[in-house]
């Protein structure tokens, strides 16, 4: 799918939910970070105000658990 159509897609379902209830996003980068994520900067002007102008950022701070080695969840048959 190509990237602005993307980024269109997201600005649609957020308007469509505009004063409806929470949405919840989530993101692995920054919010500083998102206008380099979305190539089409008046949609991602758009995106960002809806998101951030009624918004509670919660940044969570730690290891990165992907690279932390932990024991299976499930055991190795015998």
């Amino acid at each position: 799918m190509h990237q602005s159509h993307t980024t269109a897609k997201i600005l649609n379902i957020l308007a469509s939910r505009e004063g409806r209830g929470a949405t919840i996003v989530t993101s692995q980068f920054d919010s500083e970070d998102w206008y380099k994520s979305l190539h089409d900067a008046v949609i991602a002007e758009s995106i960002l105000s809806r998101l951030v102008s009624v918004s509670e950022i919660v940044q969570l701070d730690g290891p990165n658990m992907r690279r932390e080695t932990h024991e299976p969840l499930v055991p190795d048959p015998l």
